[in-house]
Parts: C-alpha cells; sequence; structure tokens
C-alpha cells in the first residue's frame, strides 16, 4: 500500500516576492498547483501559473506584507528606470 504524504513547498521557478508568504501542498514529491496556502492565516487560494490571486489575498487581508511587496517593486523600478546615466 502506498503512503499519501504531505508536506507544503513552492514551484521551482518561483521568482515573486509573494512566495515568502505562501505554499504549495507537496503530495508524494509532487507539488499541487490549484490551490497555494497563505503562510500567515493558512487560507487556501486559487493558483495555477499567476500570483495574481496571492496579491489580492494580500492586499484584501494582510496590508503590510502586501505594501511590503508594493515597495520592493517600485524601488526595483525606479532603480531600472529612473537611476542616473553613468
Amino acid at each position: 500500500m502506498e503512503s499519501n504524504s504531505s508536506s507544503f513547498g513552492i514551484p521551482k521557478k518561483a521568482s515573486s516576492s509573494v512566495w515568502k508568504h505562501f505554499k504549495l501542498k507537496n503530495t508524494n514529491g509532487k507539488l499541487e498547483y490549484e490551490n497555494a496556502f497563505c503562510n500567515i492565516c493558512d487560507n487556501k487560494i486559487s493558483y495555477y501559473r499567476s500570483t495574481t490571486n496571492l496579491l489580492g489575498h494580500l492586499r484584501s487581508n494582510h496590508l503590510k506584507e502586501f505594501y511590503l511587496i508594493l515597495k520592493k517593486f517600485i524601488n526595483l523600478f525606479v532603480n531600472i528606470f529612473f537611476r542616473p546615466f553613468v
């Protein structure tokens, strides 16, 4: 009989800062991409290859964490497009 062990992880190519606050269920070594789970409140959020719903959850429920991600993005944008020419 096969054991059904579950743990959590994030996608291998996860580059978004949002993954600091979410995880995917890992069953028998395979990530389940249908839902992500919030590390703060443990709510299940619909997910499939886009972090839009995850960011929306943070914006609606965890404003402080959402603003930290937004601040990081804005700083990156400013550094790329508005840095002084050398």
